[in-house]
């Protein structure tokens, strides 16, 4: 059984993203061994000392191949010369940019490469969109999140779409490890958190502003903001400049285990941002059972059913997105319904097993 096993490279991003968790959450819900699976970082940050102990920790061989900015073709041959030493049945491509070398690689070798998309359509280069439309023709299988995207996409290809090989797989995350914590009922200080990469994608800008306004209402509130980024100093200059310094917390980057503490010690979970593609943190949070207050975009409405597992509120709008804090913050039926219903739907839904199960499905085909 061991030796008829088929290896599967994951090839994703070196840097800080819902991706990582994305790939350890396939390869840990794989406990059958169904297949051998490895990981091949590539990017312009070095891989961030929690994903290789994670690797370490879970016997997962990996490497790591790092790029200059903009197109580097020395570390695209670098990819090819991996793809060599490893020799893998499937390349799961996590990172569309690769898709030249990586069939390049699989013109002259037994493999097939699995496409799968993770990069919101409406904040794509020229380049990502390019890779987006040669990977229909070049990869054995596509996998994209939604069927929303899959019509952004067609829009975006034109008379180049072609759907015959792609496939719908959600992202799943581990429901086993991000559980509900222990705490419920608001007993003194009410504490909000978001957990997300700071970066111009997301508008951590619109959450700041509400924070301010729940304060002027006298709610004992704190916000905790988890992440890093390049736009951290222009957020903590904001802190600073509204005078809430003391009730706002930038934790910095935090491992798995951080994480989960992290939204575990949440009464609300909120997720403000201008794209997504579909949000890992939002499942995490789900799955920890938080009522979930979104930006209404694509990539998080189809994640959320407005008023049933969570409120949506019009992106950028700050008063929408204070008065569903506030909302959820009175009415502790509600907020207790929504936890809860957050937990059964990513439970359900977005399970790991329920999602390795898609991805081995396609691969047997």
């Amino acid at each position: 059984m061991q030796g008829n096993r088929k290896k599967i490279l994951h090839v994703l991003f070196s840097g800080l993203g819902g991706v990582s968790s994305v790939v350890f959450s396939i390869i840990e819900a794989d406990k059958e061994k169904e297949a051998e699976h490895s990981i091949l970082f590539y990017g312009i940050e070095r891989v961030t000392e929690f994903y290789l102990a994670k690797c370490e920790t879970n016997g997962i061989a990996y490497s790591f191949i790092q790029k200059k900015r903009g197109i580097d073709l020395k570390a695209a041959r670098k990819v090819f010369k991996e793809y060599t030493k490893s020799r893998p049945d499937y390349i799961f491509l996590h990172n569309m940019t690769l898709i030249i070398p990586s069939w390049m690689y699989v013109i002259f070798n037994k493999c097939k490469i699995i496409s799968i998309e993770h990069t919101a359509n409406s904040i794509k280069t020229r380049l990502e969109k390019a890779c987006s439309i040669l990977s229909m023709f070049m990869a054995y299988k596509i996998v994209l999140l939604s069927e929303e995207y899959k019509e952004e996409l067609r829009k975006i290809s034109g008379l180049l779409f072609r759907g015959s090989n792609i496939h719908i797989i959600p992202n799943g995350i581990n429901t086993d490890l991000y559980i509900p914590g222990k705490i419920t009922e608001i007993q003194d200080i009410i504490k909000i958190g978001m957990l997300s990469r700071l970066s111009i994608t997301k508008d951590h800008v619109t959450l700041l502003k509400a924070f301010r306004n729940i304060l002027a209402k006298d709610y004992n509130v704190k916000l905790y903001i988890a992440g890093d980024g390049e736009t951290r100093k222009e957020l903590e200059k904001l802190v600073t400049e509204m005078s809430i310094q003391k009730y706002v917390t930038f934790t910095g980057i935090l491992n798995e285990q951080q994480c989960i503490a992290f939204l575990q010690e949440l009464h609300i979970y909120v997720h403000s941002s201008f794209s997504e593609t579909m949000s890992t943190s939002i499942l995490q949070a789900m799955s920890c059972g938080l009522p979930v207050i979104a930006s209404d975009i694509s990539g998080i409405s189809n994640l959320i059913a407005d008023g049933n597992n969570g409120l949506l509120f019009t992106k950028a709008d700050v008063i929408g997105l204070t008065e569903c804090i506030v909302h959820t913050i009175n009415d502790e039926g509600k907020r207790m319904r929504l936890a809860n219903n957050c937990r059964t739907y990513a439970v359900e839904n977005f399970s790991h097993y329920e999602m390795l199960k898609k991805y081995l499905s396609i691969i047997k085909l």
